[in-house]
């Protein structure tokens, strides 16, 4: 658990500072952050398109979430070294995919967003799955996890829980008598 933890703090920590850098980028000249290409006046972030703040939010997402996957994976190869044979798996394996993502956003500046976006998802997908298989969860679970959280997702979970309770009052004694003592007028 501390692996997601740490990892979900490295990842909003980029993706915020993914965002300042889109906020610099749409700031104008002269602000720090800007990539030199923008400085030089050879690309015009503005006529990239109207989705580009859509991809600016879709790779900070991925990014929060790569960075849990990865850290779970070297946390696994730091807590197994030289253990068995294959120790150094998952830490080589997050620094492939790493590396594959970090290649792929350099296309983002030549027009290739929905692309980059589908193939950084790909990869995306394969660590979630092979960071639930370090974490010891089978396909089997996995799946009913993602179809738990779909229904939860789309029936609203508390308010079925307020709903739909067994055998239980609605209030309790003393929330029913602060109730009573609320409704009486003041005199």
């Amino acid at each position: 658990m501390l692996a997601v933890v740490c990892g979900l703090g490295m990842g909003v920590m980029a993706a915020l500072l993914l965002t300042m850098n889109v906020f610099a980028e749409f700031a104008g000249p002269g602000t720090i952050g800007l990539p030199r290409s923008l400085k030089e006046g050879r690309r015009d972030i503005h006529l990239t398109g109207t989705y580009l703040p859509l991809y600016y939010a879709l790779s900070g997402c991925f990014t929060s979430v790569f960075s849990v996957t990865w850290t779970i994976m070297f946390w696994d190869s730091c807590h197994k070294v030289k253990k068995g044979v294959f120790w150094a798996l998952p830490a080589i394996v997050a620094t492939s995919t790493h590396a594959a993502a970090s290649a792929l956003s350099w296309y983002n500046s030549a027009g290739y967003q929905p692309i980059v976006l589908t193939a950084q998802f790909c990869i995306l997908i394969c660590c979630i799955l092979y960071s639930n298989s370090i974490t010891g969860a089978s396909p089997r679970t996995l799946l009913n996890g993602v179809i738990s959280a779909l229904v939860d997702w789309f029936t609203l979970k508390w308010l079925r829980s307020k709903l739909f309770k067994k055998n239980e009052a609605p209030f309790s004694a003393v929330e029913e008598m602060e109730a009573e003592e609320r409704r009486e007028p003041y005199t």
